[in-house]
């Protein structure tokens, strides 16, 4: 995922559950997740959790469970959701995910711009002597 407008975000939390049910019967649940982040500018952030394996929510059997990213999750520029198996192995493993909670990067180019327009203001609010 990634801000529709291509600037940078924070991930904060996020519900997930292992997978969903068809026909009342488990689909290749995964056993992990893994979250990568690229940042914006270059780098990666990965942080990988563990599922609890338990299917104990409402009629449909899924049960999701909140995770808090570490703090390394800032300044994103896109977000990767990956199943991973027992092995954290990657494979084609079914997760669900929702409630995605984020925040917004200020742009240091907007707060330099806020600057000089407030200094403007003050400046030429000044009468001549």
């Amino acid at each position: 995922m990634s801000n529709i407008n291509g600037t940078p975000f924070n991930l904060l939390s996020f519900d997930a559950a292992e997978g969903f049910l068809v026909g009342g019967s488990p689909v290749k649940f995964a056993a992990k997740l893994q979250i990568e982040g690229s940042v914006f500018g270059g780098g990666t952030e990965t942080f990988v959790v563990d599922f609890d394996g338990l299917n104990d929510g409402a009629a449909s059997g899924i049960d999701f469970q909140t995770f808090t990213l570490p703090a390394a999750f800032t300044n994103l520029s896109s977000v990767t959701f990956r199943g991973l198996n027992a092995s954290g192995v990657p494979d084609e493993a079914l997760f669900s995910v929702d409630n995605i909670s984020v925040s917004a990067v200020p742009l240091p180019g907007t707060l330099w711009l806020l600057g000089s327009g407030l200094l403007t203001l003050v400046g030429s609010s000044r009468k001549p002597r």
